[in-house]
């Protein structure tokens, strides 16, 4: 399934997500590194890893002995390496509480909780 750019932008941008345990976070798809990415902080390092590892890798299982760094693919340019370095930076930045699950909030309704119909009705008044 191929999805529209557009529309995961929208998505992604309405949800917000605090990490704790780390369990349910995708390490390379949410934005759970304040607020961003990590395809936003260091896109030359994303484009290395493989689909399944991006679809795949908890921020828990990522951060357990730095094991993202064995997603990437080493023949880094010298700029992918700068980014390598700020995305590492950025990461520890985020605070962490493995004593509590992670927690999602939507923006688009008013209880924080997901639902398809206060969204499509967000999305009917983003588009008017």
């Amino acid at each position: 399934m191929v999805l529209d750019p557009e529309v995961v932008a929208v998505f992604q941008s309405l949800a917000r997500i605090t990490v704790g345990d780390g369990r349910k976070v995708l390490f390379w798809r949410d934005h759970w590194i304040n607020g961003r990415s990590a395809e936003q902080v260091a896109p030359l390092v994303f484009s290395t890893v493989s689909t399944r590892r991006k679809n795949s890798r908890s921020v828990a299982e990522a951060l357990l002995e730095n094991a993202w760094l064995s997603d990437i693919d080493m023949d880094l340019s010298i700029e992918g390496c700068v980014q390598c370095v700020r995305l590492w930076e950025e990461i520890e930045a985020v605070p962490r509480n493995n004593q509590v699950p992670d927690s999602f909030f939507w923006t688009g309704s008013a209880s924080g909780a997901y639902s398809a119909k206060d969204t499509y009705r967000l999305l009917c008044q983003l588009l008017l």
